[in-house]
């Protein structure tokens, strides 16, 4: 889980520290223009670096430091305790004047309290290894690790894994004429993964069945109806008061609430992606930041 994330000098965030250590979930609520987006963006920006964008114009531009203060650093660091181990992640970025690209100043992990690599500018310190590296490639996606030590491997996997989202309810769509294993930021493709899950995994529609009803208690079921050649749209049933009888409904149609209960049960990236954490943020009502451990969201 990720214990904390610090940022400094990152769109609207002048220094903000973010401690989650004494929470299974956590809850960002805010007024536009808070920073709840920015940090949605800067945990893509630590996942992007241990998805192998190694090099920075990749990640980062001008417009990213707040209020354009090049002359500050800007820096973001996370704490994340896996499997036992508790790894510390830190970067900082200038962008020095007539530079098209900012420069890795700083950057360091640490399990346990150990330094694993350190860096200052070019120069990198990996246990008794001493050697420079372009400043504007990431040491953490540089470096192998001899085995049998795996923790900067672990450590990548781990934040790679992370499915970070910023669903837009009104472009959710119920139509899929393909499967997808990956879900889009923006969930676009919702039903394209959720047709993937139960074709894959059959038996995970009882989970979400089950988690439906308890959210919206009109709910009676779900399909995916044949709609040309390879086409399926997804259809959602109520139950019509009083028991007279049932309202089938296309999932485009359904409110942005009921839209983001669907990503609120989080089957799509804890079963099919395998994500140790899903990380949701949206101007509904709904927000929810669920660890892989937990089936129940924090509404």
């Amino acid at each position: 889980m990720i214990n904390r994330l610090y940022i400094q000098n990152f769109r609207c965030i002048e220094s903000t520290t973010l401690d989650f250590s004494a929470s299974r979930s956590a809850l960002i609520i805010g007024k536009n223009g808070t920073g709840k987006s920015s940090v949605l963006a800067a945990l893509a920006i630590l996942q992007g670096i241990c998805r192998s964008y190694s090099r920075v114009d990749k990640l980062l531009s001008k417009n990213d430091f707040s209020f354009n203060k090049l002359d500050r650093l800007m820096r973001f660091g996370v704490e994340v305790l896996h499997e036992g181990q508790r790894y510390e992640y830190s970067v900082a970025f200038d962008w020095p004047e007539h530079f098209r690209e900012a420069r890795i100043v700083e950057e360091q992990l640490l399990v346990g309290g150990q330094p694993i690599f350190s860096r200052d500018l070019a120069k990198i310190v990996f246990g008794e290894t001493r050697f420079n590296l372009d400043w504007h490639v990431f040491a953490i996606a540089s470096i192998t690790e001899p085995a049998p030590r795996r923790y900067i491997e672990i450590f990548r996997n781990y934040l790679a894994a992370l499915v970070l989202l910023a669903p837009d309810t009104g472009s959710m769509s119920g139509f899929s004429d393909v499967s997808s294993d990956e879900l889009r930021s923006d969930a676009s493709n919702y039903a394209s993964c959720l047709r993937a899950l139960l074709e894959k995994k059959p038996a995970a529609y009882g989970s979400l069945d089950q988690f439906l009803k308890s959210m919206m208690p009109d709910f009676s079921s779900i399909e995916h109806s044949e709609r040309g050649k390879d086409g399926k749209q997804l259809m959602v049933a109520f139950r019509r008061p009083e028991g007279t009888g049932f309202l089938d409904v296309e999932f485009d149609s359904l409110s942005m609430g009921r839209n983001v209960t669907f990503l609120a049960h989080g089957s799509l990236p804890r079963r099919l992606l395998e994500s140790p954490l899903f990380v949701c943020g949206t101007n509904s009502t709904d927000i929810f930041l669920l660890p892989k451990s937990d089936s129940s969201p924090l509404r």
